[in-house]
């Protein structure tokens, strides 16, 4: 079974977070993330469920009660890209349309 700090670390990078992104959704450095993460400090009840709704995941997965849903850890990631598409100009959002659809042709 993972331990916790390696299911915080699997998560956060499947959502497509950095550490310094993370940090910043829950309020802590990213020197506390990285201490979270590699097990030299865990984290109370109250950061853990700042990082289950962060990461969106329930505390149950985040803490290994439950196993980790392919659909969950996309979500996050998917929800990013779509931001960083519509914040780009109109040609290069028509030229990504051109190449998404030409994909699933």
């Amino acid at each position: 079974m993972i331990k916790m700090n390696e299911r915080i670390k699997k998560i956060r990078k499947q959502k497509g977070l950095s550490q310094i992104e993370l940090g910043e959704c829950i309020g802590v450095s990213q020197q506390v993330i990285t201490n979270y993460e590699r097990g030299l400090r865990e984290p109370n009840l109250e950061t853990l469920l700042k990082i289950a709704g962060a990461l969106d995941v329930t505390l149950e997965t985040l803490i290994g009660e439950k196993p980790i849903k392919p659909d969950d850890l996309t979500s996050r990631a998917l929800q990013k890209r779509f931001e960083q598409i519509k914040r780009l100009p109109p040609e290069k959002q028509k030229a990504f349309m051109t190449f998404v659809d030409a994909l699933s042709a």
